[in-house]
């Protein structure tokens, strides 16, 4: 019924102006659309691993296949949420730190970078090393391409390796390197956008339903 509500909604481009209430309801609904998708294509990697680790019930060789494909077609949908996002000015990571640093506005350089790192790290790992990870987590432009689209390709490639090698996982060293990632990300002051990318919120809604509306995730196994 959602994936019906966007499509609906992404064609009534004609006879609905563009303001900021529709755009950000057409986003909104899209971006749940796609999220509920990503899930479901996860899922079959995750039965890929327990196939092949616990139940025995796939080769390493498919389930290597079965990676790889959802793997493609999970990196393509992070890239078409994010230009989602950035249609439209209220899904920003740009406008989240630029706020905080704007705090900072009559203090030092130094102490600009801390409300960054303040305002990252709530968002994100909230603690020094994850005490309460993802708690406040957003989808938002930049937020979603940048740290997430990271975290997904880290993942994404120590499940290829381990099930091309039949090795299960190290738990212990793939946390380690996923919170060294995350932490290195918080610390950083790469700039992003305040301002939409200016591409019509129909446009790239209209787009990403006629790709996306009717995806079946057994095609990309």
């Amino acid at each position: 019924m959602l994936v019906e509500a966007w499509r609906v909604f992404a064609a009534a481009r004609q006879d609905t102006p563009i303001a900021g209430s529709v755009s950000y309801d057409l986003v909104d609904i899209a971006r749940q659309c796609l999220s509920n998708l990503f899930y479901d294509a996860y899922a079959l990697i995750d039965t890929a691993y327990a196939q092949l680790f616990t139940t025995k019930a796939m080769s390493s060789s498919d389930a290597a296949a079965t990676v790889r494909g959802v793997s493609a077609f999970l990196r393509q949908l992070i890239v078409d949420m994010d230009e989602l996002l950035a249609s439209d000015p209220n899904y920003l990571l740009g406008t989240w730190i630029g706020d905080a640093r704007r705090c900072g506005a009559n203090d030092t350089a130094h102490m600009r970078d801390v409300y960054e790192f303040n305002a990252r790290n709530q968002i994100t790992l909230w603690g020094p090393s994850g005490q309460t990870l993802d708690y406040a987590t957003k989808q938002w432009s930049g937020l979603v391409k940048d740290y997430y689209g990271s975290r997904w390709a880290m993942f994404l490639g120590v499940v290829l390796q381990s099930v091309s090698s039949s090795t299960p996982i190290n738990n212990d060293e793939y946390i380690a390197s996923m919170l060294e990632l995350e932490q290195q990300w918080g610390l950083s002051t790469q700039a992003y956008p305040t301002t939409a990318s200016g591409e019509n919120v129909f446009d790239v809604a209209q787009r990403l339903v006629s790709k996306y509306a009717t995806a079946n995730t057994t095609m990309y196994t």
